[in-house]
């Protein structure tokens, strides 16, 4: 195993992670026990989620599925656990039914994941700009993002038995919503993990940038007449 690696400290943060995680949501939990009569430990959206994943008319992107689809009729409405279950039971089918459809859909999931700016992140994002305009900071555009993030994830690989966590999550993540969701609506989450890969490639870049020049100083210093 890796040097300085402690299984039983991993183990523990781990365990006080998902008690604090509990913690946080219990509450939750009792409140849609109550309000909805079944003990709905987050939301009831995870079903209907997986459901306009998974539909006859699935793009890869978010879908209004309409007041009228049968599914949500049977349910009674998005807010309710049953129409959930009913959700969750549609999708299924689906995705067992249809696997090339799924595969299609899939792939192009990930093409919007690492290749689109979500209109909806674009819209919760403008509470960010008379901050960024206050400070006269621009806002970076998700290409450049990625495309930094990418190139910081090959330096973190170069070192994968301490820094692997990063790009096993991002790959990872964006696996999970090819095959489960849609995207880029669910990409926010892990933009700030592209930013943190964003920012060790530009310093490594600079570290680069400063040993090559520091190099060339050197060359030339010894190539001066009269250098020892």
């Amino acid at each position: 195993r890796p040097r300085g690696f402690d299984l039983r400290f991993a183990a523990l943060a781990t365990a006080g992670i998902l008690a604090v995680a509990l913690a946080v949501n219990v509450p939750w939990t009792v409140r849609n026990l109550r309000v909805t009569g079944a003990p709905v430990f987050v939301d009831v959206n995870g079903g209907i989620n997986f459901y306009t994943a998974h539909n006859p008319r699935a793009t890869g992107e978010w879908m209004n599925l309409g007041n009228h689809n049968p599914v949500l009729l049977r349910g009674d409405g998005y807010d309710r656990p049953l129409t959930n279950r009913l959700a969750l039971d549609a999708g299924m089918r689906y995705f067992l039914g249809h696997p090339g459809a799924d595969l299609r859909t899939g792939s192009r999931v990930l093409t919007l994941f690492w290749g689109e700016r979500d209109p909806d992140i674009a819209h919760y994002g403008q509470g960010l700009a008379p901050l960024t305009a206050a400070l006269h900071l621009p806002l970076i555009g998700f290409h450049l993002l990625r495309d930094l993030g990418l190139l910081g994830v090959a330096v973190l690989l170069l070192r994968w038995r301490r820094t692997a966590l990063l790009p096993v999550t991002l790959f990872g993540y964006s696996l999970g919503l090819a095959l489960l969701f849609f995207a880029p609506r669910y990409r926010l989450p892990v933009e700030p993990l592209l930013a943190v890969a964003a920012a060790t490639a530009l310093w490594q870049l600079g570290v680069w940038f400063r040993q090559s020049w520091q190099e060339r100083r050197d060359g030339r210093r010894d190539a001066a007449p009269g250098s020892p």
